[in-house]
């Protein structure tokens, strides 16, 4: 349980910081309001990525495998996206493009924290 919270808690601070990132890099993409918006969108695609993007890496297994897991990019931009819809306009990603830059940086930035969180070094 104690792994679970501390993945959600990583994937949620992940995705608000790439989504500030890339609401400042990334032509396409913005919000109103102020860390509330973000630290809900952030919440949403880590609740997406926890919950329901394993089930689709299950079910797109063969597709994976054709594609070299290429195919769970495709899975993460849904998940991205899926948490724009949600959010209604309050936070936006205008294109396909922009939500590619932004699920990168999503990815990116969970990986690392979560590599960060399972380093050793911070668990002493």
């Amino acid at each position: 349980m104690e792994k679970a919270l501390a993945k959600m808690v990583a994937y949620t601070l992940g995705s608000a910081m790439a989504l500030f990132f890339a609401q400042r890099v990334v032509p396409g993409v913005t919000y109103t309001g102020g860390w509330e918006i973000l630290a809900i969108a952030g919440f949403a695609i880590a609740l997406l990525n926890l919950a329901v993007a394993p089930i689709l890496k299950i079910l797109s297994l063969p597709l994976r495998i054709l594609t070299f897991n290429l195919f769970s990019l495709v899975i993460d931009m849904a998940m991205v996206w899926s948490a724009d819809v949600l959010l209604g306009g309050q936070f936006e990603i205008a294109g396909l493009i922009p939500l590619f830059w932004t699920t990168l940086f999503v990815a990116v930035l969970n990986f690392l924290l979560w590599t960060l969180i399972l380093s050793p070094s911070f668990k002493s």
